[in-house]
Order: C-alpha cells, then structure tokens, then sequence
C-alpha cells in the first residue's frame, strides 16, 4: 500500500509537459499570440479525448508496462496537434523536450 501511495505521488508531481516553444512571429500581437497559443492548446487537448485514443489508453492503462506507454502516446497526440495548429496560425514550433 505504501509502495502504490509513493507511485502516485511521483507520477502526479509531474503532470506539466511542454507541447513546445513557439517562436514569435513578426505582424502580430503579443495579444494575439497569447491567444492564438490557448486556441491550439485547447485544439490539442480535445484531440486527446477522442474515443479511440481514451480506448487505447485505458487498455494500455491496464498492464503495469503499459501505463508508461499510455501516458506518451497521450502527449505526443498533444504535441503534434499543438504544432499542426500553430503552423496552420504561421507560427514555428520548436521541440524542447
């Protein structure tokens, strides 16, 4: 029981993850920035709700060794939507993780 209670708290005190960094983009606002960054972000996190991904997620969720597995492939999902959104806005998004 200690040994899942130290499990949990390692895992949740890691929880933020970069999707990338944006490089500023000449013509437009910081403003405009900042809210073309939340538009992607939330674009990105709904990408990851999705029912095939939940699905594949819980049955890798499943197996000790899977649940690594689940949480990559989760922000990965999210990274690539967040760049594909950002460059469809004109931005570059470079990989800094």
């Amino acid at each position: 029981m200690r040994y899942a209670i130290i499990v949990v708290a390692i895992l949740t005190s890691g929880c933020a993850f970069t999707l990338g960094r944006v490089q500023p983009q000449g013509g437009k606002t910081a403003d405009q920035q900042q809210l073309d960054t939340l538009v992607c972000k939330d674009q990105a996190r709904v990408a990851d709700s999705g029912p095939g991904v939940a699905a594949t997620g819980f049955l890798l969720g499943l197996t000790i060794v899977g649940t690594p597995l689940a949480f990559s492939m989760d922000r990965n999902i999210q990274r690539q939507e967040f760049q594909k959104c950002m460059a469809i806005k004109g931005y570059a998004v470079a990989k800094d993780y």
